[in-house]
């Protein structure tokens, strides 16, 4: 088991790391014997993944003690970082803008394909004129934008192809809801509600 090979790499006085490449680190390498190599080779994508997870827990202590000593909520550039492990310490500008600028084409992916997947629903399933369908679904994008705190940049890129809805949504972060609130939702089961209205037959024709 993972957490025994860690326990065990631990109690030899060994700090395991992670590069960037995915590749593990031990220190210090004097105290590696053979067989904790072995171990250590054989379970490497599950330390890997533990690693991440431990790396995920430090940064979210972080930001709620940050929170605690200055009364100031973490902004999304900070949750973003804490999503991924990286403490916003003492981190140089060109590290800060690299990852923003992966973030955004990471979350930005991941917003597209919930619009589209929405759009489509809202004009096949639903029988909304695709324009509408589409407004819809851009409102809900932006809410689960604004949920999942993810970085403002990303809500336009996601939009980008779409220049009418990219005209609703301010160049600037200000709000989500610049969008106007969803009126409408899609259930798990494709089926098309009214906000609000979650049991009983679906309302498909707003």
């Amino acid at each position: 088991m993972t957490p025994n090979v860690m326990i065990a790499v631990r109690s030899a006085g060994i700090t395991l790391s992670a590069d960037d490449g995915g590749n593990l680190i031990a220190r210090p390498k004097a105290a590696l014997t053979d067989e904790l190599r072995s171990l250590i080779r054989e379970h490497k994508v599950e330390l890997l993944t533990e690693l991440a997870m431990l790396a995920q827990i430090e940064a979210k202590k972080a930001l709620i003690e940050y929170e605690r000593i200055t009364g100031i909520a973490p902004s999304p550039m900070m949750r973003a970082f804490a999503r991924v492990g990286v403490k916003t310490g003492d981190t140089s500008v060109e590290t800060v803008q690299s990852f923003e600028e992966a973030a955004i084409a990471r979350e930005a992916a991941d917003l597209k394909e919930f619009f589209e997947e929405r759009a489509a629903i809202l004009e096949h399933d639903a029988g909304l004129p695709r324009g509408e369908a589409q407004l819809e679904a851009a409102r809900m994008t932006a809410a689960l934008a604004r949920n999942r705190g993810y970085l403002w940049a990303s809500l336009r890129a996601a939009l980008a192809g779409y220049p009418d809805l990219l005209a609703l949504v301010p160049d600037s972060s200000a709000t989500v809801d610049a969008l106007g609130v969803a009126h409408l939702a899609v259930l798990k089961d494709k089926r098309v509600v009214r906000q609000g209205a979650f049991t009983g037959p679906p309302e498909v024709k707003p």
